[in-house]
């Protein structure tokens, strides 16, 4: 049996899969990690060579605003894909029994809250630097904490209720 690729233990930890693959479903789910760095990779290439001819004929800042946005889209747009082509696999559902369901919600909320904090984190300093360069001036980072709350709670909640929506519990076999 060969090792799990990163690819392969981004997509168990992100999507929340417990259960084994067979080797068609690992087939489709490198098949389509490799699409996604293929595009992504493309795109940003364009995006580069796009926003380099934007800095040297139209203002630098102007391009350094339009690469991370730029980028951030695409981010948004891969992570789409592939949800919508994970979906199609149907590898999504977590199948417990009635016993490990009080386990596996503590476990979600675990997950949650660690995403939670860690939304919090970026969205207060992501406001923060936002704030900064469009000031010109730093800024007080704590200042931003509402932002941060409201990403953080954000992030934690719709990690929880796509996880719990997974879950389906079977019943033993006696």
């Amino acid at each position: 049996m060969r090792r799990e690729s990163l690819w392969l233990k981004f997509v168990r930890y992100w999507y929340g899969i417990d259960s084994k693959l067979d080797e068609r479903q690992l087939a489709e789910v490198e098949r389509i990690g490799n699409n996604a760095y293929v595009i992504s990779g493309v795109v940003e290439l364009i995006l580069l060579v796009i926003t380099l001819i934007m800095a040297l004929t139209i203002k630098s800042e102007l391009a350094l605003w339009f690469l991370p946005l730029a980028i951030a889209i695409i981010m948004l747009m891969m992570s789409a894909y592939t949800y919508l082509a994970m979906r199609k696999l149907k590898i999504f559902s977590v199948e417990i029994t009635a016993d490990e369901r009080p386990k596996a919600i503590r476990r979600i909320w675990i997950k949650a809250i660690i995403a939670g904090i860690i939304g919090a984190v970026f969205g207060t300093l992501g406001s923060a630097l936002g704030a900064s360069s469009v000031q010109n001036n730093l800024v007080n980072v704590l200042d931003f904490w509402p932002q941060g709350l409201w990403l953080g709670v954000c992030c934690g909640a719709g990690s929880a209720i796509g996880r719990v929506q997974r879950l389906k519990v079977i019943k033993e076999d006696e």
